[in-house]
């Protein structure tokens, strides 16, 4: 893990911000508007947590929301996407500006 991954956890590990868990909460639910809402209060490393919420729920849709709103990425949501093996989440973070020749350590092939 990168330092600065490390850190936003960090931040985030003794108590984390409502706003994450109730983000990860209404992506759960499928709410489209408060994940919109509560999305807009997180600056850029906050928005980790909850984008691999929409990940690891292989909702892409939220994820295509979250990075509208945020478009900051972190190494983790490539490796996220890859162990997930889930193509349009790998595609969504392609389309918002994932550097394809970035390197990252993920387990195993794609496919």
């Amino acid at each position: 893990m990168s330092d600065e991954y490390e850190r936003a956890i960090l931040a985030i590990q003794d108590e984390p911000p409502p706003e994450i868990s109730l983000l990860c909460q209404a992506i759960h639910d499928n709410n489209e508007n408060a994940v919109r809402v509560i999305a807009s209060l997180l600056r850029e490393e906050l928005t980790i947590v909850p984008k691999r919420c929409a990940i690891d729920s292989d909702k892409p849709q939220f994820l295509r929301i979250l990075l509208e709103e945020n478009p900051y990425m972190h190494v983790s949501l490539m490796e996220g996407a890859c162990e997930n093996k889930n193509r349009e989440i790998i595609d969504t973070l392609l389309a918002y500006g994932w550097d394809i020749n970035k390197p990252f350590v993920a387990g195993g092939p794609l496919w």
